[in-house]
Formats: C-alpha cells, sequence, structure tokens
C-alpha cells in the first residue's frame, strides 16, 4: 500500500505525464531527435491532449531546429492544443520553435533573441558559393516564418530582416508582444 502510495505521488509530480515537457538545451541534431522522440511517445499515448512546451535555450543548428519545429506543428495538425512558453530566454532557433506553438507564451522577465543565420563555410569557391545560397535560403524561411506567425500586414520577412540584420535584436516580453512573436505575457 505505501508503495502503491509512493508511486501514485511520484507519478503526479512527473510533468511529463501532464503534458509538460522541457527543452532546456542547445537546438542539435541529438537534443531535437531525443526531444522529438519523447514529444511523439508522449502523444501517442496521449491522441489530442494539450501539450505545453517550456523553452529555455541559446539557440543552435537550424537544420536540427526545423526538424524539432516541424514535429511540433505536427502535433498540433494532429489534434494536440500545443502552447510554447519561454522562461528565461530563447535565442536565434530558440525564437523559432516559440512560433510553433498555437499559443505562445514569454514570462515577465524572459527574453527572446532573433539575428541572421550564422554559418561555417569551407572548400572550394564553388561550394562556398553553394553553401551561401543554401544559408540565404534559411534565413529568408526563418524570417517568413517568423512574419507569418506574427501575422502583422505591415511586417514581412524582408522587413524583419533588415530591421535584424547584423546585429542580435533581444526583446523583451513586451517587445515580442508588441511585435506578435508571442500571444501573451505569462
Amino acid at each position: 500500500a505505501r508503495l502503491r502510495r509512493e508511486t501514485k505521488k511520484a507519478k503526479a509530480f512527473d510533468p511529463e505525464r501532464h503534458g509538460v515537457f522541457n527543452f532546456c538545451d542547445q537546438v542539435s541534431e541529438g537534443s531535437c531527435l531525443i526531444f522529438a522522440d519523447r514529444l511523439e511517445s508522449w502523444a501517442r499515448l496521449n491522441p489530442g491532449k494539450p501539450i505545453t512546451i517550456y523553452l529555455s535555450t541559446p539557440g543552435g543548428s537550424v537544420l536540427s531546429g526545423f526538424g524539432l519545429y516541424d514535429t511540433i506543428r505536427s502535433l498540433s495538425k494532429r489534434g494536440h492544443h500545443v502552447t510554447t512558453v519561454v522562461r528565461g530566454y530563447a535565442a536565434s532557433f530558440g525564437a523559432v520553435l516559440l512560433q510553433a506553438g498555437d499559443v505562445r507564451l514569454i514570462g515577465p522577465e524572459s527574453r527572446v533573441m532573433i539575428h541572421e543565420v550564422s554559418t561555417m563555410a569551407w572548400g572550394k569557391m564553388h561550394e562556398i558559393k553553394d553553401q551561401v545560397g543554401f544559408t540565404k535560403e534559411l534565413n529568408q524561411r526563418i524570417f517568413d516564418l517568423l512574419a507569418e506567425r506574427a501575422g502583422k500586414e505591415d511586417q514581412n520577412g524582408a522587413d524583419l530582416y533588415k530591421w535584424a540584420k547584423a546585429k542580435d535584436r533581444w526583446l523583451s516580453a513586451t517587445a515580442c508582444l508588441e511585435r506578435g512573436f508571442a500571444d501573451e505575457i505569462g
């Protein structure tokens, strides 16, 4: 009986049992694959139940991040209501992951950082040119996505990029709300 009570109590305090997940890591191939697997496993066992994802990340790999973004959006399309929440900070690709939620929240003292894509290139000249072209495509997609999710008619991806180009733009919770990168402060 004591073991059952202790097991029941432990389950009550397990946030993932209740659809609450924390992504507090760099956006990398490993972290994104592991996190996506956790989300997918939980979703299969809990069809249609809401999911809350807390973010505190310095960002990282754009391609790995887009894989996680696509996973989160697919959960929403399959009937899970997804809430993304910034606690602390969501920098670089973390700002994009915030956009994956159906509802996007940011803590009153949290920050979001947006900037242009960074990369390293090496190889022969034609290979470097190919990498630069691909990086420009990724950069454009990020800023288009940010503009789409912001939902402001006077703000498109090209304008956002001009605003963020060559500078790290750290935004307060209020600034995120004003620009449409978050739905509410909380």
